[in-house]
């Protein structure tokens, strides 16, 4: 039996801007989703977003800004990034995986 209750295991979701992250507890496991939908721009705008999010999580794992605990997380990009300044962006992320420790 896992150490998870049953309550736990549902996913908790927080939206900032055009970010919204998902979190579901899996023990054993953790990896990253992106959802970035085709109404967003062409191959290229949706790779692009989905690669400066990227960054951003790897600069803050980096600078220990955040841990991030076993699950699944999912990360949809809902409108362009385009007007988004990477300090912009940084701080909407931080908020986001700050409000789902809570």
């Amino acid at each position: 039996m896992n150490s998870l209750a049953a309550g736990d295991l549902r996913a908790r979701s927080f939206r900032r801007g055009p970010l919204k992250v998902s979190h579901r507890p899996v023990l054993g496991s953790s990896r990253m989703m992106f959802a970035v939908p085709k109404s967003l721009g062409n191959a290229v705008t949706r790779n692009r977003a989905r690669r400066r999010v990227r960054a951003v999580l790897q600069e803050l794992q980096r600078d220990n800004s955040v841990m991030f605990e076993q699950g699944e997380y999912r990360i949809s990009i809902l409108a362009p990034l385009t007007n988004v300044s990477p300090k912009e962006l940084r701080a909407m992320m931080l908020e986001l995986l700050t409000d789902l420790r809570r």
